[in-house]
């Protein structure tokens, strides 16, 4: 999470701007990361401040001016999505994608559950400095929030194999980012962001998740 970010958060949920980030790695350990994470070796400053105009856009939307409507449920009552109001396809993609690529390079390690291959990082890059999200298929990406959240906490990214696909999983307090990041050609879940159509959000409820279940195994072995 970047470090203008976190600040944001910090003072939205007033406290202290320097406070850490409490952070659930996949060994069931927690960490406390001051100002969440920051690799110095792998952009310069102005580079980095380029993602700058994108963190904004995310922290606005999902955070300080987070606005929703059309919120959507299944057969059986159970929240489904809703539509971000206020979200713009380009910035929120890119920057998504921009957290994907810095921890995909970094050698921190609170990064070392993800390392694209080469050619994939270089793809990315080229998004990145071209500031063109590429289509709905391009490293496909779907924004998920928790709900029924009962702790404070955010966990370290991996890679993971979901319906046969590979993606990346990333975390911002109460929110699951996760980009497909194979190859393989199938149609589009509904939620995946697209440039021709509303932002939506798929909703998780974090009782009974993956998350959720780390969380109670920790609890087990204390």
């Amino acid at each position: 999470m970047p470090d203008s970010m976190n600040r944001v958060l910090r003072r939205v949920l007033d406290d202290d701007p320097n406070s850490p980030m409490l952070t659930f790695d996949k060994l069931g350990r927690t960490k406390r990361y001051p100002m969440g994470t920051y690799d110095k070796q792998i952009l310069c400053g102005e580079c980095d401040g380029g993602f700058s105009p994108w963190e904004k856009h995310a922290t606005d939307v999902l955070f300080t001016q987070h606005a929703w409507s059309d919120l959507r449920y299944d057969r059986n009552g159970i929240p489904l999505s809703y539509r971000l109001v206020n979200a713009e396809y380009k910035p929120l993609k890119l920057f998504i994608l921009s957290l994907l690529w810095k921890t995909s390079v970094s050698a921190l390690p609170f990064c070392g559950g993800v390392a694209l291959d080469q050619t994939t990082n270089d793809r990315i890059g080229a998004m990145l400095r071209s500031a063109n999200p590429g289509t709905a298929a391009d490293l496909a990406v779907r924004v998920c929030q928790f709900y029924r959240m009962d702790a404070a906490l955010t966990f370290e990214s991996r890679g993971e194999d979901i319906s046969g696909l590979h993606h990346v999983v990333m975390y911002l307090p109460g929110y699951k980012l996760l980009v497909k990041v194979d190859d393989k050609r199938v149609s589009l879940d509904p939620v995946v962001l697209r440039p021709d159509g509303p932002v939506l959000v798929k909703l998780l409820n974090f009782q009974g998740s993956p998350e959720r279940r780390s969380l109670e195994k920790m609890a087990a072995k204390m």
